[in-house]
């Protein structure tokens, strides 16, 4: 026998329809939990003045609350109700709270909601509405008026959580679909939504981030992982000669290359060159930055003796400037892998992965990692990022970073001491596919940015040995 296929009702916010195969199911009542502030009246304001901005009626039940505060507070994210209530397309309505008066006006009501025949309907807050019916009969009797109230309509009923889950239990049992906001993680700004429950329907199960402001509620939307559909033999130049000759003409399009070492060895140097060899060949480049404004890049960009010609003018370089303590992973990986689609870059660079690791959890900071170079490899685009070497110069500070086996290639720049003097030295640890020399390149730091001298010898005893990474 053949299943009818369930009709959807589009929330219109991007990234969460599909996480419920295509937005929620008609003729359903889907409980909205959460603590306070986690955003549960955004989401649902929005479910119905998306609808609205698309012709379908809604209504919105307030208990506890006044219009004007309501139209006031939603305004804020941007959420004009009152323009949509003068053309008729939502109808807000006010409950009184612990009133005698309760259950003649919810009567009345139900005959106008009868009448208007919305298509979607909210109730804020519904934790309030049960409190106000003092008896489980009449709770039974309002679950069957909302299973009426949503024959041709969903009902998003907003829910305070509490820490004991047997507080839900008949509001659980006799929802349709239950949709969990709350706080995960050490930063107060890193929210999640997770779809607990929903009937018929096939949902993830996953718990994504999701963001409250300009435009209202939005789902933070995460690239997937998987492997590249094809792989590029062509080759990006460094914009360092010898390098360039020691790796075989620059590394594979697509792949993603940790350089670490130490403070003042030079990353953001042989970042920024990378990028500005590719500015040279018309090829757009991306510059991420945790550590520094755009200005501050500019003026040491002017001080080795660079020439943009317009480059930067032009869009070959770009640069995005963010402080990631202000921000979750996945509100970067978003905006990243917006720009990284929109702009069709062919070289990005990170500085540094080091400052996630600092102000993330290592999971956070590792899906971070995996997911920009996944969008990396499916745009053809050379990833490299910076990052710090806290536990010293040697190759095993860099296996410590947790990174290596993420990456194919590993360049370790570091300080060496030769008589008295300290001077800057470079080694290509790893690069997967390609033959490349393993001897230790003493380099400057001048006009034009990195110049390799040449081999550094005799000098066993000053370096410990280098052991492959995986």
């Amino acid at each position: 026998m053949m299943l009818m296929k369930k009709e959807r009702v589009k929330t219109y916010m991007k990234g969460f329809d599909e996480l419920m195969g295509g937005g929620l199911p008609l003729s359903s009542s889907v409980l909205v939990v959460g603590g306070p502030g986690a955003g549960k009246t955004t989401l649902c304001s929005q479910f119905v003045h998306n609808g609205a901005m698309n012709g379908e009626k809604g209504a919105i039940i307030l208990i506890g609350q006044t219009k004007d505060k309501f139209r006031k507070d939603v305004l804020s994210f941007g959420l004009d109700f009152a323009m949509l209530e003068k053309k008729g397309l939502v109808k807000i309505y006010e409950l009184p709270v612990y009133d005698k008066k309760f259950d003649s006006s919810f009567s009345n009501l139900v005959l106008e909601l009868d009448e208007f025949r919305p298509r979607r309907i909210v109730m804020d807050s519904f934790s309030i509405f049960f409190s106000s019916v003092d008896t489980g009969e009449k709770h039974k009797e309002m679950i069957r008026t909302l299973s009426h109230l949503t024959k041709d309509a969903v009902a998003l009923l907003t829910l305070e959580k509490h820490s004991k889950k047997a507080d839900y239990l008949d509001e659980f049992f006799a929802s349709d679909g239950v949709i969990d906001l709350g706080l995960s993680g050490s930063a107060d700004a890193d929210r999640k939504l997770r779809i607990i429950k929903m009937r018929q329907t096939s949902h993830s199960m996953e718990a994504v981030s999701y963001k409250l402001g300009d435009g209202g509620f939005r789902i933070l939307h995460k690239p997937p992982l998987n492997h590249p559909h094809a792989v590029s033999f062509k080759k990006a130049a460094t914009g360092i000669t010898s390098l360039d000759e020691a790796i075989g003409g620059g590394f594979f399009r697509g792949t993603t290359v940790l350089v670490a070492g130490s403070s003042g060895t030079g990353k953001t140097i042989m970042g920024l060159q990378f990028l500005i060899e590719g500015a040279k060949e018309d090829e757009k480049g991306l510059f991420v930055t945790f550590e520094e404004s755009d200005k501050e890049i500019l003026r040491n960009i002017s001080s080795l003796g660079w020439k943009l010609n317009g480059a930067v003018d032009s869009g070959r370089l770009e640069f995005y400037c963010a402080y990631p303590e202000n921000m979750v992973a996945d509100e970067i990986i978003s905006i990243l892998e917006q720009k990284l689609t929109d702009g069709r870059h062919s070289r990005v660079v990170i500085d540094s992965i080091s400052r996630l690791a600092r102000c993330m959890e290592e999971r956070a900071y590792l899906d971070f990692l995996k997911r920009i170079s996944a969008v990396c490899r499916e745009n053809m685009s050379t990833l490299m990022v910076l990052g710090e070497s806290t536990g010293g110069d040697s190759i095993n500070a860099v296996s410590e970073m947790n990174i290596s086996s993420l990456v194919e290639g590993i360049v370790l720049l570091r300080h060496i001491e030769v008589l008295g003097e300290m001077r800057r030295s470079m080694i290509i640890v790893k690069l997967r596919g390609a033959q490349h020399d393993r001897r230790i390149k003493e380099f400057v730091i001048g006009d034009g940015g990195i110049t390799l001298k040449g081999d550094i010898r005799d000098m066993e005893a000053l370096i410990p040995a280098v052991e492959e990474l995986g």
